[in-house]
C-alpha cells in the first residue's frame, strides 16, 4: 500500500490512473504463452491477476483512492483454470481500498467523465493511461481516448508526435480475442462518445509511465533483497553452465564430484560426455539450474552465442553446434518473484584462453571493473558519462593490443552498444528515465562493456587470430552512497577463476 500512497501523493488533484493488467496471449488457436504479469500492475498491487483493471484516483468526490475491478469467479473458470482469489483474498494481498466487479467499471468511468465534462466544474480531469500491451478488448479505451480526448495528451519523453506514439504503442503486441479472455463488450464502447463529452478539452490524457517509472527507479530494502537473491541464483546458473560446457570436464573418463557441484551438475557432466554440445543444450542447463535453485525461470530469451554468433548482439537462435575450440558468449538472467537479473559472461569451451582472447578479454574486464568502481552516488556520474569513460578505457587498451591508433568511429564499431541500463522488475527497467540522470542511492543498473572484432573489415586491419572474437562482461550493480554493490558476483569473470571452474578446480 505504501507504493500506492506514494503514487497518489505525486498526483495533482482531480486525477485518475487507469492501470490494466495483462490477459493471456496466444501463440495459435488455443495454445497460449505462459502468463506474464504486467509489471506496473504488480508493483502497485502485488497481484498476478489477469484481465482486471486497477484504478487510482485523487478525485475528491470518489470515496476511495484505490480499487481493483475484476471478473467474478465462476464454476466454469474454476473448473478449467483452477482457484482464483476472491475479493477478501485480493484485498488481503494488495491492501487496496476495495474490489469491484468489472461490470461496474463502465458506469463509474462514465459518471466521472460526465461530471468533468460539465461547464459547471472548474477543474479539469487528468487521466493517466498507457495503451501498451493490454488485452485486445481494451483497445476500445485506447481508440476512444485517442479520438475524443487527445487534446493535451502529454509525454515529455517522446520526440515524435503524440498521435504517432499512441498508434505505435497500441499495436506493439497482438492478443487473442477469444471469448473466455475478453472484457465485457460494452465496457468502454460508449464512454467517450462525442455526444456525451461536449467539453472534451477539459479531460487531459497523459502517459502513466513517467509517474510509475520515477517510483520504480529507486529500490526499497525488500526489493534489494529480491534482486540480490535473484543475482545469486543467476551466478550459480553460470557456474553450472560453465561446468556443463567445459571440454576438459566432458572428456574426463571419471569426474570427481566437487562439494561446490551438486549431484544434478554431476549428472550434467554425464549427459554432456558427447564430443560436442549445442547452444540449445547449454540454454536448457541455464533454465534447469534457474528453476532448481528457486527461480520461476529465465527473465528473457537467452543469448547463447558460440563463435561468430557472438558478433550478433542479440543472437537468440541458440541452434548451432558449439565448436570445441570456440568462445561462448552467454547473456542470461533469472527471474525471482518477478524481479530479474541480467548477466553476460564469455568463456573458452576448451578450458583455456588463447593469447588473443586473453588480451581482448582483459581490455573489456579492465573497463568493466573501473566503471563498477564509479557506480556510487558520490561519483556524481550518469550512465551516459560512464559510457564515455568506458569507451576511452577500451580505446587505450585496444591501441596497446594492436599497436596503432584507434579512432572514435572505429571504436563505435567495435563497441556498438551502451555501457548499461536500469534494471529491476524489468530487464530494461523504467524506460522513460534518461541515462543522463546522475546515479543515486537506490538505483540498480547493469555495467556491460563489450568488444566485437569483425571477421572482415575493409576499413580497419585486424590480425587474423583476433578476427571474430566477441567479448561482453555484464553485472548488475546496486548504487549505494559511497560504494557499489555487485549483485551478481557469484558468476565467475576473472580469467583465472573461469579457467579453474572449466578445469574442475572448483
Amino acid at each position: 500500500m505504501a507504493r500506492v500512497n506514494n503514487l497518489l501523493a505525486s498526483l495533482p488533484p482531480h486525477s485518475l490512473c487507469v492501470v490494466p493488467a495483462y490477459g493471456l496471449r496466444y501463440a495459435s488457436a488455443c495454445i497460449f504463452y505462459p502468463f506474464q504479469v504486467h509489471k506496473d500492475f504488480f508493483y502497485l498491487s502485488a497481484l498476478r491477476e489477469k484481465n482486471c483493471v486497477l484504478l487510482l484516483t485523487s478525485v475528491p468526490s470518489v470515496p476511495w483512492r484505490s480499487s481493483l475491478f475484476v471478473h467474478s469467479p465462476t464454476k466454469h473458470n474454476t473448473l478449467w483454470d483452477g482457484h482464483r482469489m476472491d475479493s477478501t483474498e485480493l484485498l488481503s494481498v494488495s491492501n487496496l481500498d476495495c474490489v469491484k466487479d468489472i461490470q461496474e467499471l463502465q458506469p463509474f468511468l462514465a459518471d466521472i467523465l460526465r461530471v468533468y465534462s460539465s461547464p459547471s466544474v472548474s477543474d479539469p480531469l487528468t487521466v493517466y493511461f498507457d495503451p501498451v500491451a493490454h488485452p485486445s478488448d481494451l483497445d476500445n479505451i485506447s481508440d476512444l481516448l485517442q479520438r475524443h480526448y487527445f487534446i493535451n495528451f502529454h509525454n515529455a519523453h517522446s520526440v515524435e508526435s503524440e498521435y504517432e506514439r499512441f498508434e505505435k504503442l497500441k499495436h506493439r503486441s497482438t492478443y487473442s480475442r477469444r471469448a473466455n479472455s475478453r472484457w465485457p463488450n460494452s465496457t468502454f464502447s460508449s464512454l467517450f462518445s462525442p455526444s456525451s463529452s461536449p467539453n472534451s478539452s477539459r479531460i487531459n490524457v497523459r502517459s502513466f509511465k513517467p509517474l510509475i517509472d520515477n517510483l520504480r527507479l529507486y529500490k526499497s530494502d525488500s526489493e534489494l533483497e529480491l534482486l540480490s537473491h535473484c543475482g545469486k541464483i543467476s551466478g550459480k546458473m553460470f557456474q553450472d553452465a560453465m561446468r556443463f560446457s567445459s571440454l576438459p570436464l566432458r572428456t574426463q573418463k571419471q569426474s570427481t564430484p566437487s562439494p561446490q557441484s551438486p549431484d544434478l551438475i554431476q549428472n550434467f557432466h554425464t549427459l554432456s560426455s558427447a564430443s560436442t554440445i549445442t547452444e540449445h543444450q547449454l540454454s536448457s542447463v541455464f533454465t534447469f539450474s534457474a528453476t532448481m535453485n528457486g527461480a520461476s525461470g529465465l527473465a528473457y530469451v537467452p543469448v547463447i552465442a558460440s563463435g561468430k554468433n557472438g558478433l550478433s548482439l542479440h543472437y537468440t537462435s541458440n541452434s548451432d553446434t558449439i565448436n570445441n575450440d570456440a568462445m561462448i558468449l552467454c547473456d542470461v538472467g533469472a527471474q525471482y518473484n518477478e524481479y530479474v537479473s541480467d548477466i553476460t559472461r564469455t568463456w573458452p569451451i576448451r578450458g583455456k584462453f588463447t593469447k588473443p582472447e586473453r588480451e581482448i578479454y582483459s581490455v573489456v574486464l579492465k573497463a568493466q571493473v573501473e566503471m563498477i568502481k564509479l557506480c556510487r552516488e558520490t561519483a556524481n556520474l550518469s550512465l551516459n558519462e560512464l559510457m564515455k569513460k568506458s569507451q576511452e578505457v577500451m580505446r587505450v587498451g585496444l591501441e596497446a593490443v594492436f599497436g596503432r591508433q584507434i579512432g572514435w568511429e572505429e571504436m563505435n564499431e567495435l563497441y556498438p552498444h551502451h555501457i548499461g541500463h536500469y534494471m529491476g522488475l524489468d530487464v530494461h527497467d523504467t524506460e522513460t528515465i534518461s541515462r543522463n540522470l546522475k546515479l543515486k542511492k537506490g538505483m540498480v543498473i547493469t555495467i556491460e562493456p563489450g568488444i566485437y572484432i569483425p571477421l572482415e573489415s575493409k576499413e580497419y586491419y585486424y590480425p587474423p587470430e583476433y578476427r571474430g572474437i566477441a567479448i561482453r562482461i555484464e553485472d548488475d550493480i546496486y548504487i549505494d552512497k559511497n560504494n557499489p554493490v555487485i549483485l551478481t558476483s557469484e558468476a565467475p569473470k576473472e580469467i583465472n577463476d573461469i579457467e579453474d571452474i572449466l578445469n574442475g578446480v572448483f
